[in-house]
């Protein structure tokens, strides 16, 4: 049995070839074990190989010593780390501090400071609970020191700075805090995937102000933030999918290949037709992305359906693959659980499902004025 997965439309097939030729030698399964048991939960030194070859800052802007492509080839750089489950602050680091502060308006010098060391490898983490963005809960920024607390920080063990939304009587900002300085507290907190989470508690530590945002450059970052998830997480559910194909095409049960069980055939065409669908659904996203900016209500709109996408598929994915393996899929020595834990970790991930609907309501159809 085949199943097929179209390559997206108008791929640059000379990235993909690249990045997935690095991924292969580097972000192996053995690394990826290995980065679960690292004291930071991560692995430097794949990051170290990222950085080498400047993939950290293709769609950094030029001007800030990135490659400035368009979002729609990074689109499928975060698939291929996707694809290999790979254990770097790239979503991180690379997007959500380095790509959108390229990308925003009128960038203030500490702000272009914090693009150049992020693109020289240095790992600043975005710290913002996506799941409560009412601005009254976010620490509290009172002469340059900091207080409060940030649940569910990605990537926590491995920054060197914290990139921390705050609110102050002057209104929003993003201020950059050591991950040295005194005050600074992480309290892990374990997940399926052990990507090295914590939540970062603030006890007046000195920052520096970086940029003052309002709620539309909040956004903005949120468009990005789930853009790039939405991108990792469907390789990360094409590389399910794809261990599950190998193993029913090789695997006998009554004398047949259990590939050769319609049952199974449709299992695994219902897992396809999910991770075709999320992929073109990022292409979509990437588009507006690039035709409309991060800012932009259709950019919005386009991220959050290819994330509701993911989230929908990501469970059929994850349970039809299970379901095929049996319990093989479920030992920790076969692969297909390295993919699966990361796919329901990132499922939990940013807003409730149904704050992200309302907002594709909001955007694609609003409420005329006067009422409906």
């Amino acid at each position: 049995m085949t199943i097929a997965i179209p390559a997206f439309a108008r791929d640059n097939d000379e990235i993909r070839a690249a990045v997935r030729a690095l991924l292969d030698r580097y972000a192996t399964p053995a690394s990826v074990r290995a980065a679960e048991v690292h004291d930071q939960q991560w692995a430097p030194e794949v990051w170290d190989k990222i950085v080498e070859g400047g993939w950290h800052a293709l769609a950094v802007s030029e001007d800030c010593d990135g490659a400035g492509i368009d979002l729609s080839d990074l689109h499928l750089v975060l698939f291929e780390l996707g694809r290999a489950n790979t254990p770097v602050p790239y979503r991180t680091a690379a997007i959500g501090v380095a790509t959108y502060l390229s990308l925003v308006p009128e960038r203030s010098e500490t702000a272009k400071q914090l693009v150049h060391q992020v693109v020289s490898g240095t790992v600043i983490v975005p710290a913002l609970d996506e799941n409560d963005r009412r601005a009254n809960s976010w620490p509290e920024l009172t002469d340059g020191k900091v207080m409060g607390r940030v649940p569910l920080v990605r990537d926590a063990f491995a920054a060197d700075s914290f990139f921390v939304a705050t609110r102050s009587a002057d209104g929003l900002a993003w201020v950059r805090v050591a991950a040295d300085a005194e005050g600074v507290t992480l309290i892990p907190q374990q997940g399926l995937a052990d990507e090295g989470s914590a939540t970062l508690e603030l006890a007046s530590v000195p920052s520096t102000l970086v940029a003052r945002v309002d709620e539309d450059a909040i956004r903005a970052w949120l468009t990005l933030r789930w853009f790039a998830d939405a991108c990792w997480l469907s390789g990360v559910m094409a590389r399910a999918l794809e261990l599950a194909v190998e193993h029913v095409a090789q695997r006998e049960q009554f004398g047949r290949l259990i590939g050769s069980f319609q049952a199974v055939q449709h299992k695994l065409a219902d897992a396809a037709i999910g991770v075709q669908s999320v992929a073109h659904l990022c292409r979509a996203a990437a588009a507006d992305l690039d035709d409309h900016g991060i800012s932009g209500g259709a950019s919005a709109a386009a991220a959050a359906e290819a994330l509701e996408a993911v989230r929908h598929y990501g469970r059929v994915v994850s349970a039809n693959t299970h379901q095929v393996l049996a319990g093989t899929g479920y030992a920790l020595e076969h692969d297909l659980q390295l993919s699966t834990r990361r796919l329901r970790s990132g499922l939990l991930w940013g807003a409730d499902s149904e704050v992200v609907r309302e907002e594709i309501l909001q955007i694609r159809y609003p409420e005329p004025e006067g009422g409906r």
